[in-house]
Parts: structure tokens; C-alpha cells; sequence
């Protein structure tokens, strides 16, 4: 799959006008492809769904103000009602929540509550530290296991303020969730899920924090983006600054677990 190469500078608003105008007809089929997804698999329908981040949004306050004016950017420049661009910010704690919720109800059901082994499925990620690599350089990567109806995009951004970053994202969605930046500072991503996950949880969501991350230039606050805050829902960070500092943060809504390399690598799945 190849993917378009977007180009954004400037503050949140004019990035996110950028992105809304290059991704125009991407973002229009990830909102129909997340729709879809979120009314036939996680039971809810578009009028819960926008009632949901309605709530979210009111909770957030302020507390994410700049993400907001690039979501708002976003959904001027492909014609798109903010509400429908913030529903796609929030789908990790919208859908991974729910989702996560009616498939162990479903196959509880379906095995009598003897629990349930789902397929084999997600993101796997990894880090070499430079005594481990052929060029003798820190690696980090991963794979991008979802939907395959998804379509992203690699972002190449100049921001107004902080570091430039290169990135992945989902048409749609501010910022880049897994990339690196001219810090150094690498990130990669595991979807996770735990009993503790709940979307009513308000925290700052999953793809602000991602954006947040790579706009830090030292190690300990690209963590600290994580650590510092009680989370909605488990995810897996795989944190990395070059030349040699890798931590993998497994954060659950309130435990944090921190592991580094072993025989310097590191490897995670969707799982703890």
C-alpha cells in the first residue's frame, strides 16, 4: 500500500486547513468506514456516537485546546462537520472501548462464559539499540495492523513551534501517531485492552497523546506525556530518543508499566 506524502506547516489551525484540503476524499471514506464499523461491530449508532464526543469534548475543556484547532482546521478545509472529525480523534476510546466490550459479550455467549482466545490480530513493535544493529544505530518500528479500509497518510510537518516531525496518521486525525521527529524522539503504538477501560474516563485522548509526544524534544517529557496523567484506555508506547534511550510504557487508565531492553532489543504485541 503506498502512501500520499502531506506536507503541513505553520501553527495547528493551518496545518490541520492543509491536511483537511491534501486528504479531502480519504477523510470522507474514514468517516463512512468508521461508521460503518462502529454501528455494525460496536453497536453504536452515529446519533450515540456524536453524543459521546459531544461529552468528551465538554469534558476536555481547554485542557486540549491547540489538538482542537487543528481538528478544526481539519474539518474546514474537507468540507466536514467538526463534530464528525472529533468523533475520528476520539475513536480509540470510542471504538477500542466498545469494541472491546460487545466481542468479550459476544463470545462469552457463545462459549457458555468459558472466556474467549480472540484471533491473532494488531500491531507489533520494536526497538534495537546500536550495539544490536548492523550500522550500529538505534532502530524503532512496527507494523500497523487494523482495518484494512483505513487509509493514512505520511505527514511531513514544520510546526510553528517545536520540532519537525515525520509521521504516519489516518486521514482525518491531527498530528502523526507513530513517527519520529529532529529530537530524535521515535514513537511506535500497541492497541491494548483491560477491564479498567472506559471512555467516560475523559483523560486526554489517545491521538492528542501521541501528537504531544513527538512534539517534545527530550526523553523524560515524552514520557512524562504518558506518565503524568491517569489514561482512558490501555495502550502500549514504545518510546525512543536517539542514540540510546528506549523505554516501552504498558498504560493501563491507572497502572503504568515500564520495560526496557533485554540483550538491547525490545519487542511488544497487543498484549502485556
Amino acid at each position: 500500500m503506498s502512501l500520499p506524502v502531506v506536507d503541513l506547516a505553520g501553527d495547528a489551525r493551518a496545518q490541520g486547513l492543509a491536511h483537511g484540503r491534501a486528504l479531502a476524499g480519504d477523510i470522507a471514506h474514514n468517516l463512512r468506514t468508521y461508521l460503518d464499523r462502529f454501528e455494525r461491530e460496536a453497536k453504536l449508532d452515529r446519533d450515540t456516537l456524536l453524543a459521546r464526543t459531544e461529552r468528551y469534548l465538554e469534558a476536555l475543556g481547554d485542557r486540549a485546546a491547540e489538538y482542537r484547532r487543528g481538528m478544526e482546521g481539519i474539518a474546514e478545509g474537507a468540507g466536514q462537520p467538526f463534530a464528525l472529525i472529533a468523533m475520528l480523534n476520539l475513536r480509540y476510546e470510542l471504538l477500542y472501548y466498545q469494541y472491546g466490550t460487545v466481542k468479550a459479550a459476544e463470545a462469552a455467549s457463545r462459549l457458555g462464559g468459558e472466556g474467549y482466545r480472540a484471533d491473532p490480530d494488531g500491531c507489533t513493535s520494536f526497538a534495537l539499540l546500536p550495539a544490536a544493529t548492523a550500522e550500529g544505530r538505534l532502530l524503532v518500528g512496527q507494523n500497523w495492523d487494523w482495518i484494512p479500509q483505513a487509509r493514512g497518510a505520511l505527514l511531513r510537518v514544520r510546526p510553528e513551534e517545536g520540532p519537525a516531525r515525520l509521521g504516519f496518521t489516518e486521514a482525518g486525525i491531527f498530528g502523526t501517531k507513530i513517527g519520529c521527529n529532529a529530537a530524535g524522539i521515535g514513537l511506535a503504538i500497541n492497541g491494548m485492552l483491560s477491564t479498567e477501560d472506559h471512555w467516560e474516563r475523559f483523560s486526554l485522548p489517545f491521538h492528542w497523546r501521541c501528537h504531544a509526544m513527538l512534539g517534545t524534544t527530550r526523553f523524560e517529557d515524552a514520557v512524562a506525556v504518558i506518565a503524568d496523567e491517569p489514561r482512558a484506555c490501555t495502550t502500549n508506547y514504545l518510546v525512543v530518543q536517539a542514540p540510546d534511550h528506549v523505554l516501552d510504557l504498558e498504560a493501563a487508565p491507572e497502572l503504568l508499566g515500564r520495560i526496557g531492553c533485554a540483550d538491547d532489543c525490545l519487542a511488544h504485541a497487543n498484549h502485556f
